[in-house]
């Protein structure tokens, strides 16, 4: 078994090893092998490999220079379960977008969020009041963002007081 992860240590979110991986977010080792272990070579080890095909911007951290292949038939339920139960905890532990990317954000951005954006975990994020206002401001003349404002306002509620 691989111990460590890949960190994107970049600032903007990938699609790579299957999955979505948002800035800070560690991908498991083992993970990445299951995913990719097709395309490895018998002659290289899958952490030079993985040196080797990882965009710039991200970090391994091995905790064993030892690797072991994943044998299917040797997996167990139980494991299969631990290792959801571990990456639905990491996924809650995330921080989705850093504090900088929120920053950016101009009211413009934050009336154009839709709902599979999830803007509740965007909004909740967001410190400014005068930048709230002005996307309020922008939501109250368009109907069909009838929702959006009221998140919007309900965050400026607990902003204010």
């Amino acid at each position: 078994m691989l111990k460590g992860h890949v960190v994107n240590n970049s600032s903007k979110s990938r699609h790579i090893f299957k999955k979505t991986v948002y800035p800070g977010q560690k991908v498991p080792l083992d993970y990445i092998y299951q995913v990719v272990s097709s395309k490895v070579g018998d002659d290289v080890s899958f952490v030079d490999w993985l040196r080797s095909s990882l965009p710039p911007g991200w970090e391994i951290d091995v905790e064993e220079d030892f690797e072991v292949p994943l044998d299917p038939a040797n997996v167990s339920v139980e494991d299969v379960r631990a290792a959801a139960e571990i990456e639905d905890d990491e996924r809650e532990s995330l921080e989705y977008a850093p504090m900088k990317v929120i920053d950016k954000l101009s009211a413009r951005d934050v009336y154009n969020l839709r709902i599979k954006d999830n803007p509740k975990r965007v909004i909740k994020q967001i410190t400014s009041v005068h930048k709230l206002r002005r996307a309020l401001t922008m939501c109250r003349n368009d109907s069909r963002k009838s929702m959006l404002a009221t998140i919007i306002r309900h965050r400026i509620k607990e902003l204010v007081g």
